[in-house]
């Protein structure tokens, strides 16, 4: 009985192992190429040397990014959009979470509904209407004293935050936790003359940040 479950565990291991394995190729293979000049990077492309460090290593591919580009800049934008993006995501999903969970709005059932049908449409059909519609709409822009109103926000920075902020996963995931929020702490505090936003901000949100205790068996 443990040989079989000892032969067991070790063939299990061993097709993680091998799984793994296949999982760490790319990313083994970018870091190797990395080290490379392009001509070798395509020589070495037939043999099992594209996934070694081998021949001419160096790091002037890294130190050449930033003479090529303004990798700095691009790293920059990237840390703030996400930040940003991240930060109203949670405080918009969420919001809209608790609205839909712990308030009793005529209807509520259906906007829900209808948020997680969204999930079933891919992206990929909504990209071209969304840069369509993201070029219809005003951009404002302070010149010195003077406000000037163009159109379109193709290449300006709300354009990639304003249309991510809202995500139907996100209002699922804060939905289905404050459903599990009992719904009596709500009604102490309204007793105590808390408004909505008060409940959301001081009760609902500082619960769902805290980690529950596991249960014991």
């Amino acid at each position: 009985m443990k040989n079989s479950l000892r032969l067991s565990s070790a063939a299990t291991m061993l097709v993680r192992i091998l799984f793994a394995a296949v999982a760490a190729f790319p990313i083994v293979f970018m870091l190797v190429s990395s080290l490379k000049p392009d001509t070798q990077i395509f020589g070495d492309m037939s043999s099992v040397a594209a996934f070694l460090p081998v021949g001419n290593i160096s790091f002037d591919n890294y130190a050449a990014v930033f003479d090529r580009v303004p990798a700095a800049r691009f790293l920059v934008n990237s840390i703030g959009i996400s930040a940003v993006t991240v930060v109203l995501g949670i405080f918009i999903n969420s919001l809209c979470a608790f609205a839909l969970s712990r308030m009793e709005v005529r209807g509520k059932r259906v906007v829900f509904t209808v948020i997680l049908a969204t999930l079933i449409v891919p992206f990929q059909t909504l990209a071209l209407p969304l840069v369509w519609w993201v070029n219809q709409l005003p951009y404002f822009e302070l010149n010195g004293f003077s406000l000037e109103i163009s159109k379109g926000w193709l290449d300006t920075y709300q354009v990639q935050i304003i249309p991510f902020i809202a995500n139907a996963f996100s209002i699922y995931l804060f939905h289905q936790y404050f459903e599990s929020i009992p719904k009596e702490l709500d009604e102490a505090a309204r007793i105590d003359g808390a408004g909505w936003f008060k409940i959301y901000r001081q009760v609902v949100m500082p619960l769902a940040a805290r980690p529950r205790p596991r249960s014991r068996s």
